[in-house]
């Protein structure tokens, strides 16, 4: 399935003259949407016409004013009042939540011909001033957004200073403050720019296909002291010269993407420096006055392969700020406080690692780590530990000496067994442990007191310790994919239980005390082996939604109709025949699914007339299910549903484009790459299938043939979208990571887009 995300760009300079075909119709649409106050349609709506068709732009910016001034009144009304759950606020607040918030800060809006940022409580920045035109800013960008008025320029940082900029050495004069030549195939660093003293940012990026040939840069660049920002990606650097040293003012040093083997040890006078990206190079190690740049911030080492992880903990053991370390991709980290560095994906981890003292968070996930050193206990101040996707199959019993540990991630992984010291943590409140091949969990398990969510589906597990009542704050218990064959009595004792996940165990029965979970909302039983249901399921009251599909269940207990705020009840995959009487009562139902059951045609009849508001599916929908099999990260049976949609429905291309888009989560990329070209036999205009494509063939080892579209598409827009295929490729490449699928591929798909 493909995911659309609507942001709320109301300038995009670089957006194609489309067709305005289609402006009037899409007005009207927003129009009505906005009557019947549905203003989240209403934004997508406006946006839509105003993107279609730029010469009338004006028309969708004045339906835009309206609409902001209706948010606006609905807040100030519902504030007076002090109703902050009241339904206009919400209303209100739906709206700001569609807005996309670069650094989770601010967001583009529009009002009274202007642009303007708003923060997430929907008011206006004052410090970012407002534009006659303006661009967002981006989550991954240098810092700053675009912005003007007057026919000039500017670039707009997050603390509200602007910078007049010129994008030619032509244009260069003593009022530029930023002079901006990415994408302009430089030879030589241009000596002209040495004279203009005056600049604040320099931005002289290459790209992977254009690069820039500087080498280095010349000694006069200590006339640019009042540089800020330099930034030289992709200029095949292979090292600077001491003189950089000179700019006292910089914050910010991007050289990415170039062939540095060292740094000089110079770099640690640049005392004003927060943010240092010198990902994609060929360093060995960093030199320890690196640590010496007290306001640094962000620290990016991704893609060094041979950077050896003992150089980065010995400059670091006495940086006074906390530290954040991560293996994922580069985001800004804006809190002052915290120095953020990200490194290399790492196979083995040092013992020096243990002398990184104020390190708080780590994240490790995607590396192929088969051990831990025991040093890793001396983390004292860690409360973030993320080892996902690697190949751990047994934890250091030191792993319970980090003591402050709140979040601790380890799905993926090979552990079978668990250390008795894992008790320790007692200020664990998250656990993930899914996908891994426990059959047990230790005793000491009850002493994780401040425990709220506690994951353990796909696993092996066949019975539950008792200790686990003890977790008396959980409030998420996932069980799914193990082999349970019951539950413990005691389960009813985990009070403040709100989701309880049990599908796809063996389970024969349920314990009446299940009646004790008074706050449960959420209760997942599907595919076990039940026959009947505890007439006390019917004490439940807050429960929300209840999967019961895929067990062997030939009736529902009266009790069920006592479950008045039930919303989705699914019982497809039994052998149910009456269940009208049962659940006629529950007039918050929303989706109710029988499919696959026994229910006749007079029943069906009766229950239509109960639940009139109610959508219920007698017969499965295998899309549908297909969908929230996907959802719930079960892709395998998502892919077999899927399959049956296209048995069903095999002339209908777009059940062949989802197929494909499936088979690449079972790890069956030629199973992709097959429905993938079967989208484009019936369908020639399909192009946006070869997403899929190329991802099939890079899962396949076919580099060359993923390369070339890849190229083909580089650049240019997705159809009937905004997006750049670039952004699409990315994204996809994201969900894959995302479920533990990795290639080494990806980082040269990366590479092409410039990630």
């Amino acid at each position: 399935m493909k995911y659309l995300f609507v942001f709320l760009l109301l300038f995009l300079p670089s957006l194609l003259h489309a067709q305005c075909s289609a402006f009037d119709g899409l007005l009207k649409k927003g129009d009505v949407f906005l009557q019947s106050t549905d203003y989240q349609a209403a934004i997508s709506a406006y946006t839509a016409a105003l993107l279609a068709c730029p010469d009338r732009a004006n028309e969708a910016k004045i339906r835009i004013e309206k609409l902001v001034t209706a948010i606006d009144q609905l807040k100030n009304e519902k504030e007076k009042q002090k109703q902050i759950a009241d339904n206009g606020l919400q209303k209100a607040n739906k709206i700001v939540s569609t807005f996309y918030f670069a650094y989770d800060r601010f967001a583009l809006a529009f009002k009274d011909r202007e642009f303007y940022f708003i923060d997430k409580n929907g008011d206006k920045v004052d410090k970012l001033g407002a534009w006659e035109k303006a661009e967002q800013f981006g989550e991954y960008s240098n810092g700053f957004t675009k912005v003007g008025r007057m026919k000039e320029e500017y670039y707009l940082d997050t603390l509200g200073n602007s910078y007049r900029v010129a994008y030619a050495l032509k244009d260069l004069s003593t009022e530029i403050k930023a002079l901006d030549l990415t994408g302009t195939q430089l030879d030589s660093f241009p000596s002209e720019i040495l004279a203009h003293s005056q600049l604040e940012i320099l931005i002289l990026n290459g790209n992977l296909l254009e690069l820039n040939n500087f080498k280095t840069l010349p000694a006069e660049i200590t006339n640019l002291d009042n540089l800020k920002y330099l930034s030289l990606s992709y200029c095949q650097l292979d090292r600077l010269p001491a003189q950089v040293e000179e700019l006292k003012n910089l914050t910010w040093l991007m050289v990415s993407g170039n062939q540095l083997t060292a740094l000089p040890v110079q770099i640690g006078e640049l005392k004003n420096l927060n943010t240092l990206n010198l990902e994609e190079n060929q360093l060995t190690i960093l030199p320890p006055q690196i640590g010496e740049l007290k306001n640094l911030t962000n620290l990016n080492l991704s893609e060094n392969s041979y950077l050896d992880l003992v150089s980065v903990c010995n400059a670091f053991k006495y940086f006074p700020k906390k530290m954040m370390m991560s293996t994922d991709k580069f985001t800004l980290n804006n809190e002052a406080s915290v120095l953020l560095i990200n490194i290399p994906k790492q196979t083995t981890l040092p013992a020096q690692i243990g002398e990184l003292k104020n390190l708080t968070s780590l994240y490790l996930g995607d590396s192929q780590l088969t051990t831990l050193p025991t040093q890793i206990s001396e983390l004292k101040n860690l409360t973030y530990l993320n080892l996902d996707g690697n190949q751990l199959t047994t934890l250091p019993a030191q792993i319970g000496e980090l003591k402050n540990l709140e979040s601790l991630s380890l799905y993926g992984n090979q552990l079978t067994t668990l250390p008795p010291q894992i008790g320790g943590l007692k200020n664990l409140t998250w656990l993930g442990l899914n996908k891994n091949q426990l059959t047990t969990l230790p005793p000491q398990i009850g002493e994780l007191n401040n425990l709220t969510s506690l994951q353990l589906w796909s696993n092996q597990l066949v019975i539950l310790p008792i200790q686990i009542v003890e977790l008396k704050n959980l409030t998420e218990l996932y069980l799914s994919g193990n082999q349970l064959t019951s539950l413990p009595a005691q389960i009813g004792e985990l009070k403040n239980l709100i989701s309880l996940y049990l599908g796809g165990n063996q389970l024969t029965s349920l314990p009446a005390q299940i009646a004790a979970l008074k706050n449960l909302a959420r209760l997942d039983l599907s595919n076990n082996q039940l026959t009947t249901l505890p007439a006390q399921i019917g004490e439940l009251k807050k429960l929300t939604a209840l999967y019961l599909d895929g067990n062997r269940l030939t009736a529902l207990p009266p009790q069920i109709r006592e479950l008045r705020k039930l919303e989705v009840l699914n019982l497809g995959y039994n052998n149910i025949e009456k269940v009208a009487v049962q659940i006629g009562d529950l007039k918050n139902l929303t989706e109710l699914n029988l499919s696959q059951n026994r229910v006749l045609a007079a029943e069906r009849k009766t229950i239509l007339a109960l639940l009139p508001d109610c959508e219920i599916v007698f017969a499965e929908d295998y899309s549908k299910m297909a969908n929230r099999y996907h959802v719930n990260g079960d892709y395998a049976e998502a892919f077999k549903a899927q399959q049956k949609v296209v048995e069903k429905d095999g002339k209908n291309y777009s059940n062949w484009f989802t197929l494909s888009f499936y088979a690449l989560f079972i790890g069956e990329p030629q199973k992709a790459i097959q429905a993938a070209k079967h989208v484009l036999a019936l369908n020639p205009e399909a192009v946006d299938v070869e997403t899929n494509l190329a991802l099939g063939y890079l899962l396949n080892n076919q580099w060359a043939e993923a390369e070339a579209i890849y190229l083909k598409w580089k650049g240019k827009n997705f159809p009937d979208d905004n997006r750049l295929w670039d952004l699409v490729f990315l994204a996809e490449i994201a969900d894959l990571e995302k479920t533990g699928i990795i290639h080494p591929d990806f980082e040269k798909v990366k590479k092409i887009f410039g990630k």
